[in-house]
């Protein structure tokens, strides 16, 4: 019984966090959940299950959680699921390891751009430090529950990187 829900696993849980290119579709959402369970019940690491689970928020993040107290996700067992995604790719022409780095709120629905797109949305000032901001690198389930995943862009690794300043609103 590798795969549980979610709200099973511990907050030290280890987290993967993807987004795709654009939201899916009701059909490519049940062609990822449906694959994605088969890879997950049978996903190991050095032949030891791994004890996981996942969610799809917003029909366009897909985020795994790894409970990584018994037994960790070695780099081939990593390996194994960029091969599952890159392949669900393939079939759907859906990207998701090459989907846009950044990806923020925008009239209450998720939007997804380049690092140079939203640099210029930040240079023209429709993005700034209050924009909310899903921040990817988010490493831990508890991290990812208390809502660290989720936050004004002020707060996260956004804010170095563009510049961002307090008088930009969006």
């Amino acid at each position: 019984m590798p795969r549980v829900d979610l709200n099973q696993l511990p907050d030290s849980s280890r987290l993967f966090v993807y987004n795709t290119a654009r939201p899916l579709q009701s059909s490519e959402l049940e062609l990822l959940r449906s694959g994605l369970e088969a890879f997950l019940d049978q996903w190991a690491a050095h032949g030891s299950p791994l004890i996981v689970g996942y969610e799809m928020p917003y029909d366009r993040f897909l985020v795994i959680a790894v409970d990584d107290s018994r037994v960790g996700p070695s780099g081939c067992s990593i390996d194994a699921s960029y091969q599952f995604l890159k392949a669900w790719t393939e079939r759907t022409g859906v990207g998701i390891l090459d989907a846009p780095d950044v990806c923020f709120l925008e009239d209450g629905g998720v939007r997804c751009v380049t690092r140079a797109a939203f640099k210029s949305l930040v240079e023209s000032g429709e993005v700034g430090a209050t924009t909310t901001v899903f921040d990817n690198t988010v490493g831990t389930l508890g991290a990812y529950r208390a809502g660290r995943w989720q936050l004004p862009a002020a707060d996260t690794w956004h804010a170095r990187a563009y510049k961002l300043r307090e008088t930009h609103d969006a």
